[in-house]
């Protein structure tokens, strides 16, 4: 099955370079390693379920849809098949520290005006 889905990806054109370096106990790179070759080439079974495990949660389909769908049948295998993306943690950053939200609750809870407003009125008064 893995020199199918190599196939697959050679033909749909996965050729972007990738490099996958082993390493040795001291923590450095064995030689020749460290080649950079086409993805196509290094996938496999267990990647494309990873893949297919991250587009679910990026598609927000349910967890226990998504571990029906690949088999697992415990969350603690489940979670060990993604982990946390920077674009998932800069969405979420945004949306705590957005100010356009942040005024929008503001001005909801308030119902007096822009911040804007509120900081000259607090200006004055701490003169």
């Amino acid at each position: 099955m893995n020199k199918q889905i190599k196939e697959i990806g050679r033909i749909v054109g996965l050729n972007r370079l990738v490099s996958k370096p082993k390493f040795n106990v001291e923590g450095k790179i064995i030689k020749e390693s460290d080649t950079r070759v086409p993805i196509h080439s290094v996938l496999s079974s267990h990647i494309m379920r990873r893949t297919f495990i991250r587009e679910g949660i990026e598609n927000k389909i349910p967890t226990h849809v998504m571990m029906s769908m690949s088999g697992h049948s415990t969350e603690r295998v489940y979670h060990q098949y993604f982990s946390t993306t920077s674009s998932e943690l800069d969405e979420e950053g945004r949306k705590l520290f957005s100010l356009e939200l942040n005024q929008k609750e503001y001005e909801k809870s308030n119902n007096q005006g822009s911040i804007e407003n509120q900081l000259v009125e607090l200006k004055s008064i701490c003169s």
